[in-house]
């Protein structure tokens, strides 16, 4: 078995997807999403380790706020409370005018 090793999102790639596996709904949406939407975008794949990928999510606790679930997607570096649906939230306040409350 192989560590898991990612680089650390940067602030220029507009959208980074440290994703997981095909078992993820969440990060099949949030590709999903995105790839309507035209936009180009990082994706990571973790894979079916769930020990590596345990440990992996743990390791960027330190830039998601404790967070350990997939996806974890990163705006320009900065990582995206609520995965999926904190992702779709942020899209259409930022990029479609309509601001959600």
């Amino acid at each position: 078995m192989s560590k898991i090793e990612l680089p650390r999102p940067d602030k220029k790639t507009q959208w980074t997807i440290d994703g997981a596996s095909s078992w993820c709904g969440s990060c099949r949406r949030v590709k999903a999403f995105l790839d309507k939407k035209g936009e180009k975008y990082t994706y990571y794949e973790l894979g079916n380790d769930m020990n590596e990928v345990r440990k992996f999510l743990e390791s960027f606790s330190d830039i998601t706020n404790g967070n350990t679930k997939v996806p974890m997607v990163f705006h320009f570096g900065k990582f995206i409370e609520g995965g999926c649906a904190g992702t779709i939230t942020l899209y259409k306040q930022q990029y479609s005018g309509n601001p959600l409350i």
